[in-house]
């Protein structure tokens, strides 16, 4: 498929905090923001091979040379361009919009690793990336960047809907109807978007399934349903989740929570230290959106297929946890696509981060870092 015209093919490519591989998405765009009209084609996972072990020792501080570093960026450049490849077929994108990994976070100090070349000599279009800079320059924290994206693709005109996506760690938005702003009033109505930060999630769950398990993940939550809440180890894990503990966020590590499983792995079995951690998280999840009150939840990314995670959320929270797979994007595409919408946002210059949720002191400038090999 050709793009027609007046619209637009984009590629979004993300990599999460969990680096355990890329998530693909090819979209259709048309109109303008804020009525920009986004379909969803299709997506790819692709492994990173090697590289997820090199570039989780790098993240957790592992020291390399200035070779081995161009190295590693190189390598994953590479790796986009076979991930893109994969999916393309006949289909010629008119932009490619990449998130990079993330390999250090402590605003104003973020690094979204990649180098871009390989995949601008491949596919001869513009490529955008370096999503976060603008907005840490601007005095941000560069996170969350999606509640835009979110605003664009799930907003409801009469209902209010909570968006959460369960990755290496929870991030949620807040769209409020739209309804009780006057025709018009668009920038009213975006203004009132929430987002935030929350806690680790697949991080940590993936860390127990690794190191207890000896596998990478808790396949669809099968041996946390199979354990028994410890209540003791609960109310601790809680004390390190908690808003009040904000390392565990702005530093982007995990540390706090690691903690917690070094001290209770030889304490207590594995299913039960992964129910208890389910519960924790869901226990810290519903604390942060209790303020909002009771509306639609919808939920994305790979803690979806974590069922004993979704039915602990559902349980306290006392909401069924929707997949955005009913609002027509598939969640774990959910990020990649967000991408791309914030790639065609920023090209377009539109600002891509709300600063009342970043926390920016000044607009942040719309164009992001661009390259063009044709």
């Amino acid at each position: 498929m050709k793009s027609r015209s007046g619209s637009k093919l984009i590629v979004g490519c993300m990599t999460g905090t969990s680096i355990d591989g890329i998530d693909v998405a090819l979209v259709e765009v048309n109109g303008q923001f804020p009525d920009l009209q986004v379909r969803f084609i299709r997506g790819v996972s692709a492994d990173l091979g090697e590289l997820a072990a090199q570039l989780k020792a790098f993240a957790n501080g592992s020291t390399l040379t200035a070779a081995e570093v161009t190295r590693l960026a190189y390598d994953l450049g590479r790796t986009h361009v076979s991930a893109i490849s994969e999916f393309l077929y006949e289909d010629s994108p008119d932009l490619i919009v990449l998130h990079g990994q993330t390999i250090f976070h402590r605003p104003p100090l973020s690094w979204q690793m990649i180098n871009p070349w390989p995949v601008a000599h491949n596919f001869g279009c513009d490529i955008l990336f370096d999503l976060r800079g603008a907005d840490l320059a601007a005095g941000g924290e560069g996170a969350p960047i999606t509640p835009l994206a979110d605003f664009i693709l799930f907003r409801d005109e009469s209902k209010p809907r909570i968006i959460v996506n369960f990755g290496g760690f929870i991030n949620y938005t807040y769209l409020p109807a739209g309804n009780s702003y006057s025709k018009g009033s668009i920038k009213e109505w975006i203004a009132e978007v929430r987002g935030g930060d929350v806690s680790i999630c697949n991080q940590l769950l993936d860390r127990i399934s690794r190191e207890l398990l000896k596998q990478p993940f808790d396949f669809g939550g099968l041996t946390a349903k199979s354990g028994t809440t410890n209540n003791q180890a609960v109310a601790d894990l809680l004390a390190r989740l908690r808003p009040s503990s904000t390392k565990i966020k702005s530093l982007g590590t995990g540390d706090e929570a690691f903690g917690w499983l070094e001290f209770y792995k030889s304490k207590l079995p594995p299913q039960d230290i992964l129910k208890s951690a389910c519960v924790a998280i869901a226990q810290t999840l519903a604390e942060t959106l209790a303020p909002l009150g009771k509306v639609e939840l919808y939920g994305a990314g790979g803690g979806m297929n974590n069922r004993e995670l979704i039915e602990q959320i559902s349980r306290i929270t006392g909401q069924t946890v929707q997949s955005t797979e009913v609002l027509r994007i598939p969640p774990q595409f959910r990020e990649a696509v967000e991408i791309a919408i914030l790639g065609e946002c920023s090209r377009t210059g539109v600002q891509i981060t709300l600063p009342r949720i970043t926390g920016a002191k000044s607009s942040a400038i719309s164009y992001c870092s661009i390259v063009q090999e044709k």
